[in-house]
């Protein structure tokens, strides 16, 4: 058997519709069997539950992941998974318009693991608060030195004000980017 991420491809676009019983019994094996690429862009659209591996590791690989969730769930989870087990990400863009950060990872977040990355943009994060964001923010360009993020962006967020964004762009400056 290949080791995983032994076989370089440019890129991997998977667009997974279903439910719940289909991720198990297709889609992670699936994506098992894909774990032997290492594509340099993943663009992925799935339920939360395909993005795991049985042994709860995150699916995508690649040093641009784009993914795509209809259904809710804790995007800051998924990121911190994913930055935590794929060392070579560099721009991550998630859209998930039923998306949330849970207190518990905004909390407890190990902000080191997330150094790798250089471009974070979350687009329709509509479950995302102004507190939320506000706390994400500041751990990753205020409180952590020695991050390498160089733009972290919210794109047509519904509960994240302009007004919100301008003030806390004069705190962590021109890394902080939006649009409506």
């Amino acid at each position: 058997m290949p080791e995983p991420h032994s076989f370089s491809i440019k890129s991997l676009k998977l667009d997974i519709k279903g439910d719940v019983t289909m991720s198990y019994d297709v889609i992670r094996p699936l994506c098992g069997a894909l774990s032997h690429l290492s594509p340099l862009k993943v663009d992925i659209s799935c339920p939360p539950e395909s993005l795991y591996y049985q042994d709860g590791t995150v699916t995508p690989y690649g040093s641009e992941i784009r993914i795509c969730i209809a259904e809710s769930t804790d995007i800051l989870q998924l990121l911190a998974k994913l930055v935590q087990q794929c060392s070579i990400a560099r721009s991550v863009y998630i859209e998930a318009p039923a998306s949330y950060f849970s207190t518990y990872y905004l909390e407890l977040g190990n902000w080191k693991s997330f150094s790798p990355l250089r471009y974070l943009r979350f687009h329709n994060c509509d479950g995302l608060t102004e507190e939320q964001v506000n706390r994400f923010a500041m751990s990753l360009l205020v409180d952590e030195a020695d991050m390498n993020l160089q733009s972290l962006e919210f794109t047509s967020c519904r509960n994240i004000s302009e007004d919100f964004l301008l003030n806390l762009g004069d705190v962590i400056g021109g890394k902080l980017k939006w649009s409506r």
